[in-house]
C-alpha cells in the first residue's frame, strides 16, 4: 500500500500551485505561469508509477520537517501542506544521484521524483520533487539542462549561483536556476528540505563541477 492516496497527491499539487501563484504578481520568475499549467494537467491524470525507495537522509524528514514548522513563522496555517509533503516523501524513490566515494555526501544528500519519467507518478512534460541535506553539509557546483525551480521548505541555508556570491535562501523562497546555470548550496544548524520543478530538458541529469 503507496503511503498516499491519489486524493492527498492532488491536495499536495494544489499546494505547490498556491505557493507559485502567490508569486506570480511579482513577474520575478519567467517560466511560472508555465509551471503552474503543468501542474494542473498533471493533477487530472495521475496513476502510480514508481515505489518508494529511502536513502539515509531521506529517514530524517520527519524531523526536518518538524524543524520547518517550528523554526520560522512562514508555514503557519499550512501545516496540511508540511503532512502532505511528509506522505509524499514517504512514497518517493529517493536516490543520491552522484556517483561519488564522499560517505559523508551520500549520508546527507539524496532527491526524489514525486513527477516525472522516474517518479511516483509519470510525466513526460515536466518533473516535481523534493532534494534532502542534513545540517553542515554543501551541495557542490553543479549544472542541469533543466530550467529549474525550488520553493525552500527548510531553512535557511546558504545559496550560489554562478559567480555571485552566498545569499542566506528563506523558507518559501522561490529559487530560479537558468538551464546549465551552477549552483551550489550549504546547510548550517539546520537541515534543508526543497521542492523543485523541472522543465525543458528533464531526461538528462545533474552533473557536478569538475
Amino acid at each position: 500500500m503507496m503511503p498516499i492516496s491519489i486524493d492527498e497527491s492532488k491536495q499536495f499539487i494544489e499546494e505547490v500551485i498556491f505557493s507559485y501563484q502567490s508569486q506570480l504578481s511579482t513577474g520575478n520568475i519567467p517560466d511560472l505561469a508555465h509551471r503552474v499549467k503543468l501542474l494542473e494537467k498533471q493533477k487530472r491524470n495521475l496513476a502510480f508509477h514508481r515505489k518508494p525507495k529511502s536513502v539515509p537522509v531521506s529517514v530524517k524528514i520527519p524531523e526536518i520537517l518538524i524543524k520547518a514548522s517550528s523554526n520560522s513563522d512562514f508555514y503557519k496555517g499550512r501545516e496540511n501542506y508540511l503532512g502532505l509533503i511528509k506522505k509524499c516523501c514517504a512514497a518517493s524513490p529517493w536516490t543520491v544521484g552522484y556517483e561519488t566515494e564522499d560517505e559523508t555526501f551520500h549520508r546527507n544528500f539524496g532527491f526524489a521524483e514525486f513527477i516525472g519519467p522516474e517518479g511516483v507518478f509519470h510525466s513526460k512534460e515536466f518533473s516535481c520533487g523534493f532534494v534532502a541535506m542534513g545540517e553542515n553539509s554543501v551541495y557542490p557546483e553543479h549544472s542541469h539542462p533543466a530550467v529549474e525551480l525550488y520553493e525552500v521548505i527548510s531553512g535557511p541555508l546558504l545559496w550560489r549561483i554562478g559567480r555571485n556570491p552566498w545569499f542566506l535562501a528563506k523558507q518559501g523562497q522561490l529559487i530560479h536556476h537558468n538551464k546549465k546555470q551552477l549552483h551550489a548550496m550549504k546547510t548550517r544548524e539546520l537541515p534543508f528540505l526543497g521542492i523543485y520543478t523541472w522543465i525543458g530538458d528533464i531526461h538528462s541529469p545533474s552533473v557536478m563541477k569538475e
